[in-house]
């Protein structure tokens, strides 16, 4: 879970008025954060399309790019998808013996 500090960035850099925020839950708050990343998102792909494009009319013959090959969010989705080692596994099972909630 973010810290307030780290959603009041967030939600400025989503658009945001500082004073506003104050103003709003934290639900409204994040649904600004969430609009905000849904919207980077397909302009990424947009213009990774534009860029994979361009690049496959420069390409030499038989080599072809993919809009994933621009694309910063395809990158880290692949990253977030790569199998845990056992070190990470460990710390996620010792974060959870000792939650509360």
């Amino acid at each position: 879970m973010p810290n307030i500090e780290d959603v009041h960035k967030l939600s400025c850099e989503a658009g945001t008025n500082p004073k506003d925020f104050w103003n709003m839950t934290l639900n409204e708050n994040m649904l600004i954060i969430g609009q905000d990343r849904r919207r980077d998102r397909q302009q990424w792909n947009h213009t990774s399309t534009l860029m994979a494009l361009y690049a496959n009319s420069k390409s030499a013959k038989g080599k072809r790019f993919s809009p994933d090959d621009f694309n910063p969010y395809v990158f880290q989705d692949k990253k977030d998808a790569e199998p845990k080692t056992k070190e990470d596994v460990n710390k996620l099972i010792n974060k959870y013996k000792t939650f509360n909630g």
